[in-house]
């Protein structure tokens, strides 16, 4: 894919840890503010999990370089 058919793609590497950080704060914060009959918090915490495991990938890879 070029960088110019996704917007997202052109965001510098640096930048991605602030996307992945600012992703995770807002999909926990819609599950844990409030309403404790959240039927998609454990699913929407899932993906929080998911999310934290790609950028400890990411991380993990860019120390190799």
């Amino acid at each position: 894919m070029q960088a110019d058919a996704c917007p997202g793609a052109a965001a510098a590497v640096e930048d991605w840890d602030l996307m992945f950080d600012a992703v995770k704060a807002r999909l926990r914060a819609a599950v844990t503010s409030g309403d404790p009959s959240n039927a998609m918090a454990g699913t929407v915490l899932e993906c929080v999990g998911a999310l934290d495991l790609l950028h400890q990938m990411l991380e993990q890879q860019r120390s190799r370089i």
